[in-house]
């Protein structure tokens, strides 16, 4: 073997490391995507979650929140669940903004999943949770609903169906 034959060996092998390693570019530039979506996802759910914990825990706040909310609908709605669940309208309040945290944070867990057994555990936290009274309630009845992301949902009413759902409906 010659030399001419050793250097083309070498430029063959050198073009193919250079393809896998444009390969792999590829792929860790595709992960990297996907992980900055998924954390702007999260940090855009803590917001709203951070924003409902205030609501839900101060008077004050949530009350000019109320009074400042146009037309009174969504005032209305949550005092029937409340009548409905025995509870003063200041209360009422108070767990519609815990109901739509936990609602959001199972939005951002739903909106992140990426194996079956995600969707398995979600299936399983939302058919015990939503099904308590409070939860029940308000999912049924809260204008709040109408604020999701309608595929989240569908993934929820299917959950509480007992159907089974998947991260492929998203």
């Amino acid at each position: 073997m010659d030399w001419d034959a050793i250097g083309a060996i070498g430029q063959v092998l050198g073009s193919i490391a250079v393809f896998v390693t444009l390969g792999y570019l590829a792929v860790q530039t595709k992960v990297a995507h996907r992980v900055a979506s998924d954390t702007a996802r999260q940090q855009r759910a803590q917001g709203v979650l951070d924003m409902l914990l205030a609501l839900a825990t101060h008077d004050h706040l949530r009350n000019s929140w109320v009074r400042a909310s146009p037309n009174g609908a969504v005032e209305t709605a949550v005092e029937a669940i409340a009548a409905r669940l025995g509870v003063s309208s200041d209360e009422g309040h108070r767990l519609e903004y815990a109901f739509e945290y936990w609602c959001w944070l199972h939005w951002g867990h739903w909106s992140s999943m990426t194996t079956e057994s995600d969707v398995a555990e979600l299936q399983h936290l939302i058919r015990e949770f939503y099904t308590s009274p409070v939860m029940s309630a308000f999912w049924k009845s809260s204008p709040s609903v109408l604020m999701l992301d309608p595929p989240f949902v569908d993934f929820v009413n299917a959950a509480l169906s007992g159907q089974s759902g998947s991260d492929s409906e998203r």
